[in-house]
């Protein structure tokens, strides 16, 4: 009775330890220093490099250059390339080429906090990053930017308080470096019902507005004027088509060789 007792108490504190929250977000927590002079690689292991993150590659480069394979590399403030974006380090995450089509990604298991709405990252681009948890495809969509990052977020409400994957991914010609992830409080903006809205009033706008130009002149037929002519008038810049058909809005209006000659009510 004793011993089930011990086991059961073991047990639970090896769930414990497994329902932690995910560490080395920034990527600061690093046994290495930044290579010198700039321009220099090195090479480290995973758990050197990397504490709490597990990436697609083993061996993990200090401001790796990509000549066409898939690389997740440690870049830091003397990368001649993908300089880290805040503090020492970033992570580079580099498709490969499309002839060797490989993902490049990294990945860590933990539990989203309780409170938890949105998951942000800090990244600069060169095409798309897939973001997962626990397998689900996260929306991200840019919330914000820096002097030479875009700050990108997305919704994960639904998942506080459970454990699984993080995962990030640099699909095949794509690029991605990464820095300061962070699960907040506060959801991320969605475009509104009232923008939405004004967008539309704006667009309805537009559109009476031209319509009303078009009806402020009128056509007079005359001698058929040359090829693709523009002519000067209420309505600059009209198109005419060597058919002799001017091309207003989406329409073709014909108007046998005619010219602008004056608005309505002159």
């Amino acid at each position: 009775m004793k011993n089930r007792f011990l086991i059961l108490i073991l047990l639970a504190v090896v769930q414990g330890g497994h329902a932690q929250g995910f560490v080395n977000l920034d990527f600061e927590d690093t046994a290495i220093t930044p290579a010198y002079p700039p321009g220099t690689v090195n090479f480290y292991a995973q758990s050197v490099a990397m504490p709490g993150w597990t990436p697609s590659l083993g061996i993990i480069p200090n401001d790796g250059v990509s000549t066409g394979g898939a690389m997740v590399s440690l870049q830091d403030t003397n990368a001649l390339n993908y300089a880290a974006i805040q503090g020492t380090f970033s992570v580079l995450l580099q498709g490969s080429s499309l002839a060797a089509a490989t993902t490049a990604s990294i990945e860590q298991t933990g539990t989203i906090p309780n409170t938890a709405q949105s998951l942000t990252f800090y990244a600069r681009l060169g095409g798309t990053v897939l973001v997962s948890f626990n397998g689900q495809n996260l929306y991200i969509s840019a919330i914000g930017s820096g002097a030479n990052y875009t700050i990108y977020g997305a919704n994960i409400a639904s998942y506080a308080g459970q454990t699984g994957q993080l995962l990030f991914t640099a699909p095949v010609q794509n690029a991605a470096l990464l820095d300061n992830i962070q699960f907040s409080s506060s959801s991320v903006p969605e475009p509104s019902e009232l923008v939405l809205a004004m967008l539309g009033a704006l667009l309805f706008s537009f559109r009476r507005w031209r319509n009303f130009l078009i009806a402020a002149a009128k056509f007079e037929n005359r001698a058929a004027p040359p090829s693709r002519k523009r002519f000067a008038g209420p309505l600059p810049c009209l198109l005419v088509q060597p058919d002799h058909h001017a091309l207003v809005g989406h329409d073709l209006h014909p108007f046998g060789g005619g010219q602008l000659v004056r608005s309505i009510g002159q």
